[in-house]
């Protein structure tokens, strides 16, 4: 697959509409999770980092995860994924495995505890993502940023 180049105006900086557009995107996804994040919190005292850890456990292979690979996946660093596994292993969510190929390393496993409270506040997001994204969308606009979402990813 090839990308196409999009010329830059002289000097290699961005235009005013590409500057708008990259400074507006931001926000969107800054105010949109905010937003998403204060309705978990405020709904199950869970942020949306905590909830895309786990619905990241929860859909991987036998729900387990290397502890780098879930915090890649859930756009989070080392220390932070760390200290809320921890949280995590104390309310009965997750259980951490020593790595079989590698003693230093470990792995997250969610628990039936903690699928069962990902199911429970599933609807919670469900609505605060409509509500604070896809309602402001008709559908083909909902499709048009997917696939700009996708080219980006």
């Amino acid at each position: 697959m090839t990308t196409a180049v999009v010329p830059t105006p002289a000097g290699n900086l961005l235009s005013s509409s590409e500057e708008q557009f990259f400074n507006l995107f931001l926000s969107a996804a800054a105010a949109v999770h905010r937003r998403v994040s204060t309705d978990l919190v405020h709904d199950h005292s869970i942020t949306l980092s905590d909830y895309r850890a786990l619905r990241n456990l929860d859909v991987a292979t036998d729900r387990r995860m290397r502890l780098q690979a879930l915090a890649d996946a859930s756009f989070l660093s080392r220390s932070r994924i760390s200290r809320m596994v921890r949280t995590f292993e104390r309310r009965g969510f997750v259980q951490r495995e020593r790595a079989e190929d590698d003693g230093r390393g470990w792995y997250v496993r969610l628990t039936p505890a903690g699928q069962s409270w990902l199911t429970y506040f599933e609807h919670s997001y469900a609505q605060s993502v409509r509500r604070h994204a896809l309602s402001a969308l008709d559908p083909a606009a909902v499709r048009a940023v997917t696939a700009a979402a996708q080219l980006l990813a």
